[in-house]
């Protein structure tokens, strides 16, 4: 028996082909890898397939987007504003990504007119009376910085990104002035004495866009002007009438963006005439280039970049970019019960 079992055993291993484990292990390993690959691949298509809706509409001459590895919240600090009455309401996102009502204002300040400062411990707006007041976000320690009498949000005051200044518009629809005070409302300098209205500072604090209205009509102007009220300069701004500038939201150090709210026509065949439906337009601050956002509201940000605030049905999504349009960071907005507009972005 023994002698039979020795035998078969020998012809047993005799059959028997060596195997490399090593081999066998890196195979499998390479399979895997390129199963995960295909998995990854798939993976970005359906993430770009949801994100390109939020980038800036192609024009003919601009590249596609590079590849980027977004963030789910927005560094920073995010400030919305919603003007329902009877309280002007302001909502703060922090970097953490968690959303809060920041600050009320009372019905006897104009909603559309106020404005935060950096820090977000103060504020500048218009009265109803027209006494425009700097003082902290729940209306105390309030001081008048100057008057007008426009009674529309045309006037309303802007802060320096240092939040030493306030930039306003003084008088009247005939007489206005666009003007710099201190924030303490003292001294107080003409920057533009033929007027102006909705002035937004640059990034670095040298610089002011804002617009005008020649003899009242809607055949608006975008000017930028140094701070000092030197180099007053008009945008050629390329859009035909009845389109025109409504108000600019955010300028670039150097001038060259302008990002500007643009009426243009909405298609409405309406019996009382032309309707105009409002969105914010990427303007070239020295040739007046109009390029389309797909977005609701936009803003620039200090590097040159863009903070974009995307449509989604009867939400919003904020899409931070980079100045060649990278997404560097996303965040969903919860829906909100009543209409907002973004309002500041301090990086």
């Amino acid at each position: 028996m023994k002698n039979s079992l020795s035998t078969a055993l020998t012809e047993l291993a005799e059959d028997v082909q060596p195997v490399d484990l090593h081999d066998r292990v890196l195979a499998t390993s390479r399979r895997l890898r390129a199963r995960r690959a295909v998995a990854g691949s798939l993976a970005v298509v359906a993430l770009a397939a949801g994100a390109t809706y939020g980038a800036v509409r192609a024009l003919p001459s601009e590249r596609a987007l590079p590849p980027a590895e977004p963030v789910v919240t927005i560094p920073g600090t995010v400030y919305f504003a919603s003007s329902e009455l009877p309280a002007y309401t302001v909502y703060r996102l922090a970097p953490g990504g968690e959303l809060e009502e920041f600050a009320k204002f009372p019905s006897g300040a104009l909603g559309e007119t106020v404005a935060l400062s950096p820090d977000g411990h103060r504020a500048a707006w218009v009265t109803v009376d027209g006494a425009v007041m700097v003082g902290r976000t729940d209306g105390s320690e309030a001081t008048k910085v100057g008057t007008q009498e426009l009674q529309s949000d045309c006037g309303r005051p802007s802060w320096s990104p240092d939040g030493g200044r306030v930039a306003f518009v003084s008088g009247g629809w005939e007489d206005s002035a666009l003007m710099v005070a201190d924030a303490d409302g003292s001294p107080v300098a003409e920057v533009d004495q033929t007027g102006g209205c909705f002035p937004v500072w640059s990034p670095d604090g040298r610089r002011l866009a804002y617009v005008q209205f020649p003899n009242g009509s809607l055949n608006s102007q975008l000017l930028t002007v140094q701070a000092d009220g030197t180099a007053r300069r008009v945008v050629p701004v390329q859009l035909r009438d009845p389109a025109y500038v409504r108000y600019p939201v955010s300028i670039s150090n150097d001038g060259a963006k302008v990002v500007a709210a643009v009426g243009e026509p909405d298609g409405c065949n309406c019996p009382e005439g032309i309707t105009l439906s409002f969105a914010d337009r990427l303007i070239d601050g020295l040739s007046g280039e109009v390029s389309q956002l797909t977005c609701e509201n936009a803003l620039l940000t200090p590097d040159g970049g863009l903070l974009l605030r995307v449509a989604a049905g009867d939400a919003y999504t904020l899409e931070l970019r980079s100045p060649d349009g990278a997404l560097l960071a996303s965040w969903q907005e919860p829906k909100w019960p009543h209409e907002t507009r973004l309002l500041r972005y301090v990086p």
